[in-house]
């Protein structure tokens, strides 16, 4: 076989290979799409854990710790007894543990 012929034989295949292995673009859309894929579950820290949070920060007795979600952040809020009598909410970042506000 002559060499020219060998090579548009060599390219020809080549073409076939990349747009049946979907590697020459393909149809649109044929990408993989945000969400296409399940979500990597998020590392949270324990309901147990934003609790021993507050309590070391301002002391008393925790009374409740509730998770809630806003939009993609995660938090949870723990209702507090402080020891002067006074009620008191704290919202602690689920992820990283940090206190956003009491």
């Amino acid at each position: 076989m002559p060499k020219f012929t060998v090579k548009v034989l060599f390219l020809a295949l080549a073409v076939v290979l990349t747009t049946s292995l979907g590697l020459a673009g393909g149809a649109p859309g044929a990408w993989a799409q945000p969400g296409d894929y399940p979500r990597q579950e998020q590392r949270l820290i324990s309901q147990s854990r934003a609790a021993s949070l507050v309590k070391q920060r301002y002391g008393g007795k925790v009374l409740k710790v509730q998770r809630s979600k806003s939009g993609n952040k995660i938090t949870y809020r723990v209702k507090l007894l402080q020891e002067s009598g006074r009620v008191r909410q704290v919202v602690v970042d689920a992820q990283t543990g940090a206190i956003l506000g009491g």
